[in-house]
């Protein structure tokens, strides 16, 4: 058996100002059952942030939903 030698590691630091990053439904933000209550972000959020971010900059994102005016999913052909 042949040993994995190719590996990427990385770090991602994302910084949120006057937001709730990765709240629940009661408007707080998550937190670890534990004794101190740590807050802990999802890896959701964390993909929401960037994909957010790709779509801000004109970058293309394979699955970003896009509304009309009314409030409907837009279809393709109204895409740009």
């Amino acid at each position: 058996m042949e040993n994995f030698t190719n590996g990427c590691y990385g770090i991602a630091v994302l910084r949120s100002e006057n937001s709730n990053w990765n709240a629940d439904f009661t408007g707080y933000p998550r937190r670890l059952p534990d004794d101190r209550g740590t807050i802990y972000a999802t890896d959701k959020a964390f993909k929401y942030a960037v994909r957010r971010y790709l779509v801000d900059t004109g970058k293309y994102v394979f699955v970003w939903r896009s509304f009309n005016e009314n409030g409907n999913p837009r279809s393709l052909e109204e895409r740009d």
